[in-house]
């Protein structure tokens, strides 16, 4: 018996479907032969007993898969017509009417995907197709292909008597799947569901659909169920640049106020969401523009970005390895609270700093003629900004640091000189000595004299 087999170089299906009309038992793509390929085929048809049609054709068909290659065809078809032959031809469990495509996206790929190796992660994939098969053979009529360990697709054909009931049926059945998914491998699955076929809509349309829906699990989260009724909801907005709108965020960040900050960046992520999430290149390069505004911030502010985070990050390659915008924004969120803490210390440094060198100022000039604006100048702050800081640290205003040291002297001089109570106050900075002898009854509740012969 002479087997033959149709070498498609493209996707031609047309060239293809007529093929199997003239009795072609199998087709491969002309990317996926070479010389070691034909060589296995030709041992192969050597085995081949000529009374054992049905068993040849089975051979044939597991030595090049070309069942999955014809689901996988099927997604590059324009055309229709003809399909239901090599389907029966195939024994695929399909029909082209009530037809309804699943696009399956494995969540937190990267990191399931580390336990594997080259060799294993096809292990992986056969798992989860099992389970995929093992879940349809039960509830419905219907075929699984793997198009990659990461993405996998379904063909269901469903009864239905309305749309409602038919999108709650496949709900059900990607439901049972995660749970079957999650108790035998430990994974979850979000999903992208095409809208209905009744013959007249091209699998290529369906599958295009529900590769776009599935991409929306960037915004909706892990583990969703995206329906043309949902996706349907969402207008995609044109995604602004952010540079020109952070001004409020930076004024946040010199504040060092982190609940302030966490307010105005959720400003600017707001410009982000709801975007087209078919045009992910746009939506990261704007996640980008705020990664850029801080770090241009902290370079300005001549900090170093290790110190400031501990260690040398690459943050567009982190940014790409997540999967929802819901997890870009908490992991933002997170880079802004480390800078505003970082920003908050450092202030923190500089502002005791900055008391110390007031305090010891005081205490060096104290018998001058001392004023508020003196200290500010002489360490580079504003009045207003040295005495909120000077009061918060000390638990004193400015006027009361330097009464108290002032009087401390007083005291001392009072103590161990001669000097008459109008010089001792003089001595310490009051040139009126009623002012002197008030002042410092009202806080030793003795006039000098009294002190001084006390």
């Amino acid at each position: 018996k002479v087997f033959i087999i149709a070498v498609s170089q493209n996707y031609d299906f047309n060239s293809v479907r007529e093929a199997f009309r003239q009795g072609v038992s199998d087709y491969m793509l002309n990317s996926e032969l070479n010389s070691g390929y034909f060589k296995k085929i030709q041992g192969r048809f050597k085995d081949i007993n000529t009374k054992q049609s049905k068993d040849t054709i089975s051979t044939i068909t597991d030595l090049s898969t070309s069942k999955d290659r014809l689901l996988k065809h099927m997604l590059e078809t324009e055309i229709n017509d003809g399909l239901e032959k090599i389907i029966d031809q195939y024994d695929i469990k399909l029909k082209l009417y009530n037809l309804i495509l699943c696009y399956l996206w494995v969540d937190d790929f990267q990191t399931i995907s580390e336990k594997y190796d080259g060799n294993t992660i096809g292990d992986f994939s056969n798992a989860v197709k099992s389970q995929i098969d093992i879940t349809m053979r039960d509830i419905c009529c219907g075929e699984s292909v793997i198009l990659s360990p990461q993405e996998y697709l379904m063909y269901m054909s469903l009864d239905h008597n309305n749309m409602d009931d038919l999108m709650d049926h496949v709900y059900d059945i990607i439901t049972i799947l995660n749970n079957s998914l999650h108790d035998s491998m430990e994974i979850s699955v979000s999903a992208g569901v095409s809208s209905l076929s009744t013959g007249d809509k091209k699998i290529k349309d369906l599958y295009e659909e529900a590769k776009y829906n599935v991409k929306l699990r960037f915004i909706f989260g892990k583990s969703t169920i995206i329906t043309p009724e949902i996706s349907n909801k969402i207008t995609p907005k044109k995604i602004d640049s952010i540079f020109g709108k952070e001004e409020k965020f930076i004024r946040t960040l010199i504040e060092a106020d982190k609940e302030k900050a966490q307010y105005e960046l959720e400003a600017l992520l707001k410009l982000i969401r709801n975007s087209d999430p078919g045009r992910l290149d746009k939506i990261y390069a704007s996640y980008m523009e705020i990664i850029y505004i801080i770090i241009k911030f902290i370079n300005e502010k001549c900090y170093d970005t290790v110190d400031v985070f501990g260690q040398n990050l690459d943050f567009y390659d982190i940014i790409a390895k997540f999967e929802t915008q819901e997890e870009i924004n908490e992991w933002i969120k997170d880079i802004t609270d480390i800078v505003v803490t970082y920003l908050k210390e450092k202030r923190d440094v500089k502002v005791n700093r900055a008391i110390l060198r007031v305090q010891e100022f005081i205490r060096n000039n104290y018998h001058n003629d001392l004023t508020l604006k003196m200290a500010s100048d002489f360490v580079g702050l504003s009045e207003s900004h040295l005495s909120n800081i000077f009061t918060k640290k000390t638990g004193q205003t400015f006027t009361d640091y330097l009464t108290s040291v002032r009087l401390e002297k007083a005291k001392e001089l009072l103590e161990t000189t001669n000097l008459k109570v109008y010089e001792v106050g003089v001595s310490v900075g009051y040139a009126n000595v009623e002012q002197f002898s008030r002042v410092f009854k009202k806080f030793t509740g003795l006039s000098p004299n009294n002190y001084k012969n006390s």
